[in-house]
């Protein structure tokens, strides 16, 4: 036979029986240790879409009696900005994009500023004290969410219906709460109550807040008389930044196996709001909303479904 041939066969063989005693094999029997088996457990990765935040209801505590306006509990969100209006009025600006180019649901409403001037955006049809969860896409936004989304899309939820647990018979809860922020001179309340058994829950939940002129560091301005026969205005005091607002809100919730019916009724009173940078305010401004909702899981998937009538604010 070739002598090539000859060394290449042992050096194959030379291989294959250092490999078989390093391996710990004796022929075709395997004499290694086989381990035991080890489970291991872990909680699943909660997947988050890209530039996404969400902000819960714990987080959330941590703001609600700082501000009245519910567009500022987005403040410290990265990519979101606020462009200041009246009291509970600012608008959202993610990467530089604000009002119609950023998509605002509130319970599932798409909603839209109202006013030539947008004097109410969808934010302040809501109370900070109501809202139980904040979701937050600062660009890109999933097919899920709706389309119209140039600069983003910010996502408002209430808190969701509380059932009592099987055998409990009835769940009664509630909250009430108060506050005053020495700049401006604001004092607010709000209160919230639920009943609820195993299939059925009612909310109300009501909030309410005044504020005078708030003060800037110092004085910006001669001190002088205010418009006609508004009296006198303080050099650092900022003119038309007053406010007041009173919102209410019935709730009803049907739960059977798999599935979730809400009806929702939401009325909200602003006898006044003043626009520093507008050169007119807002006065006896009202607005009403009805929001039906329904929330299915099937096998194939989750089916959800919504219709809602706003008022327009007057």
């Amino acid at each position: 036979m070739n002598k090539k041939f000859m060394m290449g066969l042992f050096a194959i063989y030379t291989l294959a029986t250092s490999a078989g005693t390093a391996w710990g094999w004796d022929g075709d029997q395997q004499l290694g240790q086989q381990l035991d088996e080890i489970v291991v457990t872990a909680q699943r990765p909660v997947s988050q879409p890209l530039n996404a935040v969400t902000l819960s209801a714990d987080a959330l505590d941590l703001r609600r009696h700082a501000t009245s306006d519910t567009a500022d509990l987005l403040r410290n969100v990265p990519g979101v900005g606020l462009q200041g209006a009246g009291g509970i009025s600012s608008l959202p600006v993610i990467h530089g994009l604000a009002d119609d180019r950023v998509r605002t649901q509130v319970d599932g409403m798409s909603l839209m500023a109202a006013c030539p001037n947008h004097m109410n955006p969808a934010l302040s049809y809501i109370d900070p004290s109501q809202v139980g969860r904040i979701n937050v896409y600062a660009g890109i936004t999933p097919v899920s969410v709706g389309g119209d989304s140039l600069g983003g899309t910010i996502q408002i939820e209430s808190a969701t219906p509380v059932f009592a647990a099987p055998g409990q018979g009835n769940l009664i809860s509630g909250q009430v709460g108060a506050f005053y922020r020495g700049n401006g001179n604001v004092l607010g309340a709000y209160l919230g109550t639920s009943w609820a058994n195993e299939k059925l829950n009612l909310t109300y939940t009501g909030s309410t807040v005044s504020a005078d002129n708030y003060k800037a560091g110092g004085d910006f301005k001669p001190s002088g008389p205010a418009a006609a026969d508004r009296g006198w205005i303080a050099g650092d005091e900022v003119g038309s930044s007053a406010f007041e607002a009173i919102n209410q809100s019935l709730g009803i919730a049907y739960k059977e196996d798999k599935h979730l019916f809400t009806a929702k009724v939401d009325i909200q009173n602003i006898p006044y709001e003043g626009f520093p940078s507008q050169r007119m305010d807002m006065t006896e401004n009202n607005n009403a909303l009805v929001n039906l909702g329904y929330t299915g899981q099937y096998e194939w998937g989750l089916l959800e479904a919504r219709g809602y009538y706003q008022k327009d604010p007057s």
